[in-house]
């Protein structure tokens, strides 16, 4: 029985069992929200604890504003660690495509940070009595500025990772380590879908800006940004019409089509749509009207 658990608990961490196993036993404890593990030490049988980065239950409000007098766009970023999360929340991470800058955090306890090479902004709760983002309580102030217009991009958030384990003072053994790094790139954090700046290519042409459109409107409404369907077909009906006087080579007619679309957005603004909706489809629409204000760039204008 004990060699169909230790199996059992090896295959599902990709675990090779070996000659000298001194693993018994890996279960997850859903009252603390650790990993407990039972493994041979001197003779005798102790108990370990690791504590993964996936203990917390994020959501995230994300808004945008811009800016005119600098021409920048400013992403904010409220998060919530819901009450069911086991822990605190201590870091979170916003992935971008492209370089951004007036990083700011909630306060002196927060630290924020762009890393190019990972292409991320990071914020880590470094300094404090008070530990992270509670379970139930909500953090304001995660901000950063960019010259780019929104697009969906991920959001990971984590707690502090731990591990004990009695008896063992240097180095973990061998199959100890293995199941810890299973352990930790099985949990590493929590991932959830939030806004953030997009570099778009120069030359983007007008049907690849309004497919991008119609696929931001069609997520929007397949989650909880857009949840009333009628608003949804509302919006799809006004960028069909969009669609077809471009195929036509009616810019003139498109742009005042698209510009029905954008005042039905603007009249829908903190009421129907959530502010990562709004942003995601009123700012890239707006920048497709600019362009097809400029028809040159498509060969002419037959209106």
């Amino acid at each position: 029985m004990k060699y169909f658990l230790l199996t059992t608990c090896l295959v599902l961490l990709n675990i090779k069992p070996v000659a000298s196993q001194i693993i018994e036993s890996i279960t997850f404890d859903s009252v603390k929200g650790e990993y407990v593990i039972q493994y041979m030490a001197n003779g005798n049988m102790e108990t370990g604890f690791f504590v993964p980065a996936n203990g917390v239950k994020p959501s995230v409000k994300a808004t945008v504003n811009y800016d005119e007098s600098l021409n920048l766009f400013i992403y904010n970023y409220k998060i919530k660690n819901e009450e069911e999360a086991f822990h605190p929340m201590y870091a979170a991470e916003v992935t971008v495509d492209t370089s951004v800058n007036k990083i700011k955090s909630p306060n002196e306890n927060w630290s924020g940070r762009y890393i190019q090479w990972m292409s991320k902004v990071i914020w880590s709760k470094t300094e404090g009595l008070i530990p992270g983002i509670s379970p139930g309580d909500t953090q304001k102030g995660f901000e950063f500025s960019s010259g780019h217009i929104p697009s969906i991009t991920n959001m990971i958030t984590t707690s502090l990772t731990d591990i004990y384990f009695p008896n063992i003072d240097e180095e973990l053994p061998y199959e100890l380590s293995v199941a810890i790094d299973s352990l930790r790139e099985r949990t590493n954090g929590i991932k959830l879908k939030t806004i953030g700046p997009r570099k778009l290519p120069e030359d983007i042409g007008h049907t690849a800006l309004l497919d991008t459109l119609y696929s931001y409107l069609a997520f929007s409404c397949d989650t909880t940004w857009i949840e009333n369907q009628g608003i949804c077909r509302s919006l799809e009906k006004k960028l069909d019409n969009v669609s077809r006087q471009l195929e036509r080579g009616n810019t003139k007619t498109a742009a005042n089509n698209l510009q029905a679309f954008l005042n039905e957005l603007q009249a829908l603004k903190e009421k129907q749509l959530s502010s990562e909706a709004w942003a995601l489809l009123y700012y890239n629409g707006q920048y497709l009207l600019e362009q097809l204000q400029q028809p040159q760039k498509d060969g002419g204008n037959r209106e």
